[in-house]
């Protein structure tokens, strides 16, 4: 298994914060509308608080996890906020995960069906049998898999930014004159420190089972960098 060195294992912790905040918060492409693109040239500090709010909760979740030793998110919940309350957030993310997993099955149908004129079903079937096989390998497996499909997405986003630069330019609407949400909140920090709420959920349900097997340090480390990217 490649990563067994102070450099690789703060890449696992990278590559494993990245992939399930993509996975997340970034599957329909309706997230980045709602909570940043809606206030126009005003959502790049949303973006921006985002990524600061990952970071340094990154760092903390990983510092934390790695003082406990944990292997799974009950042990972690425990030590934060006691047993009575640990036990409902317990169920609310175990909630709000088959939630995650069913838009990102929807998400691969859809792709099915709008790049390539095949029926949604299929999407969905591969979608959930590459999903069960990487789930079979265990921990090791989510690992590797996004070690391996995160710089691939990171090279994918990047491309499309540069080809639609290169098409359009930098033309950001005015906050005035964008979309507007449908709440009173109506503000591009409140939305930012929502979107990193309960883009966490999943993180925490991964990084929390990293304990025993990674070195402080990288570890610590690989939850900043993660975050920040």
């Amino acid at each position: 298994m490649p990563g067994k060195g102070a450099l690789g294992q703060c890449f696992r912790v990278v590559a494993v914060y990245i992939g399930t905040v993509i996975g997340a918060g970034f599957a329909s492409g309706q997230e980045i509308l709602q909570f940043f693109i809606v206030f126009g040239s005003r959502g790049l500090w949303g973006a921006v608080l985002a990524a600061v709010l990952f970071g340094l909760l990154g760092l903390f979740l990983m510092k934390l996890v790695m003082t406990l030793r944990t292997t799974s998110y009950a042990q972690l919940l425990p030590p934060l906020m006691g047993h009575r309350l640990a036990g409902l957030v317990d169920l609310l993310s175990l909630a709000m995960l088959p939630g995650g997993l069913a838009v990102m099955l929807a998400g691969s149908g859809a792709v099915f069906q709008e790049q390539f004129g095949l029926a949604p079903a299929g999407g969905v079937m591969l979608a959930a049998f590459i999903t069960a096989l990487v789930i079979l390998f265990g921990l090791e497996g989510v690992l590797l898999a996004n070690m391996i499909l995160v710089p691939v997405k990171l090279l994918a986003i990047g491309l499309v930014c540069l080809f639609a630069l290169f098409l359009h330019g930098i033309s950001l609407p005015p906050g005035e004159q964008a979309v507007r949400p449908v709440t009173g909140l109506n503000h591009w920090a409140w939305f930012g420190l929502l979107y990193v709420s309960y883009n966490l959920v999943v993180p925490v349900a991964v990084l929390s089972s990293l304990g025993r097997s990674l070195e402080k340090r990288p570890a610590v480390l690989g939850g900043l960098v993660g975050g920040l990217v």
